[in-house]
């Protein structure tokens, strides 16, 4: 019975490790995809003001 109790244990800490890498997974996915999304505001921005630049040199 100790066997598997020990092979529960291991089995258990195997679970935890691969949520615990998930969890990694999963904040960075999060991360990363606010970056784009901050990446794409500045983005829109610049090309808004250089739009903006270009029309009040033309008139």
């Amino acid at each position: 019975m100790g066997a598997r109790e020990d092979g529960r244990s291991s089995q258990s800490s195997e679970h935890e490790d691969v949520l615990e890498a998930a969890r990694l997974v999963l904040r960075y996915r999060k991360t990363a995809a606010r970056r784009n999304r901050i990446a794409v505001v500045c983005l829109s921005v610049a090309v808004g003001l250089s739009v903006f630049a270009v029309g009040v040199v033309l008139f």
